[in-house]
């Protein structure tokens, strides 16, 4: 079977929870779909960041992203026919000579209001009819939660039926890597509470670092650490600095894979405050390391957590610097979330993750 894909995800210096969700897609199927054939699309100049004899890449021109969705790709479908097409994306070409899946992460551009990770009005409004259209016009939508697959019913009408909900896998690849002195190099020194994404309105770092604010005396010594990058960082290290917080805030910018496995393995609690999220990549990452969560209501976050980690209600700055306290103080306490969180880590194996993707790949292919 051939299988085209939309890999303009890894773009220069470009790690993101999508292109490493496509990493770890290619690198199952390679191993138990040894005689899949695969060629992935993407721009000049980008990464090929996983390489096989059964992987093609296939360079497409820089012009506007509709005109690459919508004639550049079914174009070359159309010049080398292939038996499917996966765009990891909510959007993929609406006239493919061959069955196309596309996948709906989430649909915080339509939930959220703008000014907190939501569109305004003009941009909403193109969204929602051009992933409306492409959702309506695939031949399946996968979403990675229940509460995506409410949102994506209620924000572009898609029927509940042409859904299948798949959580995403927790790469063993990614689990395994170490690297000697990550900490140090980044300036990350024990305990440090780690808060993992782009820093961005949607993410809401800005109620942690509020609550981080009101620990006080409780946080001696400790740190909170950001690992990532994004619109929002100057503005949250301005405000940092106005709640005399600064030299115990650690702002690691963008991190390779082996410094963020390095970054979870250390860390007291991840902290993931999101206003909403399709799935919560690093909450599953964290509790596969062993490594509790404080996760807030928003989007799939109490649904990916699964009773493992305390549930916080996203603006809520008084409730999490307590949640912060207890797990600093109370090593009974923090211990018990552990066990909780290796515990859930098993739903998000490969077994019930990817290989269920991959199953659905091959039977949209051959109906």
């Amino acid at each position: 079977m051939r299988i085209g894909v939309d890999a303009r995800e890894w773009a220069p210096g470009k790690h993101t929870g999508i292109g490493r969700y496509l990493e770890t897609i290619l690198r199952r199927a390679l191993d138990t779909r040894p005689a899949w054939l695969w060629t992935l699309f993407l721009h000049p100049g980008y990464e090929r960041r996983v390489t096989d004899d059964s992987i093609a890449y296939l360079e497409m021109p820089v012009v506007a992203t509709p005109l690459v969705d919508q004639r550049t790709i079914p174009s070359l479908l159309r010049a080398d026919p292939h038996d499917i097409f996966f765009s990891p994306y909510p959007k993929g070409p609406w006239n493919a000579p061959c069955p196309t899946i596309v996948v709906a992460h989430d649909m915080h551009p339509l939930v959220l209001p703008a000014g907190s990770g939501g569109l305004s009005a003009l941009p909403r409004l193109w969204f929602r009819w051009y992933i409306g259209k492409s959702a309506r016009r695939a031949s399946r939508v996968v979403t990675v939660s229940e509460a995506s697959a409410r949102d994506i019913v209620d924000c572009l009408g898609v029927a509940r039926d042409r859904l299948t909900v798949i959580h995403e896998e927790v790469d063993p690849e990614f689990l395994a890597l170490r690297s000697e002195g990550t900490l140090e190099a980044l300036g990350v020194r024990s305990p440090y509470f780690l808060a993992v994404g782009r820093i961005c309105p949607q993410k809401n770092q800005e109620t942690i670092l509020r609550a981080w604010a009101r620990m006080n005396g409780d946080a001696d010594g400790a740190q909170l650490v950001f690992a990532g990058s994004g619109p929002d960082r100057e503005r949250l290290e301005s405000l940092a600095g106005e709640l005399g917080v600064s030299d115990r805030v650690v702002w690691t910018g963008g991190v390779a894979d082996d410094a963020l496995a390095g970054l979870y393995r250390g860390a007291t609690a991840l902290l993931q405050a999101s206003l909403i999220e399709g799935f919560g990549l690093p909450v599953a990452e964290a509790m596969a390391m062993g490594v509790p969560v404080i996760v807030s209501s928003g989007g799939s976050l109490p649904e990916v957590a699964g009773g493992a980690g305390p549930v916080l209600a996203a603006d809520d700055v008084e409730a999490w610097a307590t949640e912060m306290r207890r797990f600093l103080a109370d090593d009974v306490y923090r211990n018990d979330w552990v066990t909780k969180v290796r515990a859930r880590a098993r739903d998000f194996s490969a077994e019930e993750t990817t290989d269920r993707l991959l199953d659905l790949i091959e039977a949209t292919a051959k109906a």
